[in-house]
């Protein structure tokens, strides 16, 4: 392919080895063409700061340059704005005329607006509150996203990579956490990066993990061992861990469109102090240094990731002699709670404190406060909240925070 300009002054050939239309023979030799001439009109001078107004893409004109307009590629801007600017050229001739293609080719990357995600999950095991995962993706890299709270101007996080960000392709129910989900799998599709499958130990040490909207807009943390491409970006994920990271409060289902973030070394977190959960923070990112005017958003601050978790282990029982029945329990912690080796884990709310509901049909007929995770409904109280000694009824329990009140409760069942 080659192309020659209307003045005669320069020629681009290309030895490309592909069967191509003449449209496209044509775009390519005007592009070589173009390549080759802009390689030596770029123009580099500085500027005061009192040129804010300049922006790149704006063409300018320059004092004894013949070659111009010149188009503005590049600022960078310190003590002073150092401008690096490209002139802008005649339209060259096609080596077929009948299939000319109009462009105005400028050499200027643009960026598109970026994704930005921010999730408020639970706290980080060894922390003491909530937290914001903030991750973003722009195509190209825009350079550094700072997220700032836009009634202050604070800075909040400072994103300096791309993250995997994508969406489910087909919804998956609610399951149970703590057990390797092997009948479900969840497909999706990433707008960026790569996934790949790993082994159960490197999944259970904090690896393979996704953080998955859910309908209710709170986000669960799924782990999963295999990955499987089916398609361009799409993937098959089994194998699944679901509810990890304390966000397993939530029984509501994930539908596809929901977001998904990939929790890597690409993401930031802070954190959340207690005294502005229920709130709102209205945030806006800067996509790079010439963005100035930012992409608003904004971050629900609820209570749910920082409530106590559920208790487990739920049991009820009947003495055969006196017909009282213990209720019994044992508590979970958001904090220093993954070692094997106590007994039980920490006691980190202070004092403990439980709320236990019993239940006749869907009314609460006993609400009581207890300090031990232990309860013994005696045969009176029964009689009194049933008529009689119940052969059946449900029942509910949450640990008492002195400060966000009753945490997550669990549903248990009494049957005779």
């Amino acid at each position: 392919i080659s192309a020659i300009s209307m003045q005669g002054e320069g020629v681009a050939s290309v030895n490309s080895g592909l069967v191509m239309s003449s449209a496209n023979a044509s775009q390519a030799a005007k592009n070589a063409l173009i390549r080759m001439n802009i390689s030596d009109d770029i123009v580099e001078f500085s500027l005061p700061n009192s040129y804010l107004a300049l922006e790149v893409g704006d063409n300018i004109e320059i004092e004894g340059q013949v070659n111009g307009p010149f188009t503005i590629a590049e600022i960078r801007d310190a003590n002073e704005r150092k401008i690096s600017a490209r002139a802008t050229f005649n339209q060259p001739a096609y080596t077929n005329k009948e299939a000319e293609i109009s462009t105005n080719y400028t050499g200027i990357s643009i960026v598109g607006e970026p994704i930005i995600i921010s999730a408020h999950l639970p706290q980080n095991p060894n922390g003491l509150s909530s937290r914001i995962l903030f991750g973003a993706m722009s195509e190209p890299w825009s350079g550094d996203i700072i997220i700032k709270d836009s009634e202050t101007d604070i800075e909040l996080t400072r994103l300096t990579n791309s993250a995997t960000i994508g969406q489910v392709s087909e919804g998956i129910s609610a399951a149970s956490s703590h057990l390797w989900d092997n009948r479900n799998s969840l497909n999706i599709e990433l707008y960026s990066g790569h996934l790949s499958s790993a082994s159960e130990l490197s999944v259970l040490a904090n690896n393979n993990r996704l953080a998955v909207q859910r309908d209710d807009g709170s986000w669960e943390i799924i782990g999963f061992v295999e990955a499987q491409l089916i398609s361009a970006n799409n993937y098959k994920l089994s194998r699944l861990l679901r509810g990890l990271g304390g966000t397993d409060f939530s029984n509501s289902a994930i539908s596809a469109g929901n977001q998904l973030i990939l929790l890597d070394q690409n993401v930031k977190f802070i954190d959340v102090s207690p005294e502005i959960l229920g709130n709102n923070i209205a945030a806006i990112a800067y996509a790079g240094a010439n963005d100035s005017e930012g992409l608003a958003f904004n971050i629900e601050l609820n209570f749910d990731p920082a409530k106590a978790l559920n208790p487990t282990h739920l049991t009820a029982k009947r003495d055969i002699i006196s017909d009282d029945i213990y209720l019994s329990w044992v508590r979970r912690t958001r904090m220093n709670g993954d070692s094997w080796a106590l007994s039980e884990v920490p006691l980190v709310l202070v004092p403990e404190n439980y709320r236990v509901n019993i239940f006749n049909g869907v009314s609460i007929v006993r609400s009581i406060e207890i300090g031990t995770n232990s309860f013994i409904y005696s045969s009176a109280q029964q009689i009194a909240d049933f008529g009689v000694l119940p052969a059946s009824f449900d029942f509910e329990i949450a640990q008492i925070s002195s400060t966000l009140g009753d945490g997550h409760f669990a549903a248990g069942q009494f049957i005779l």
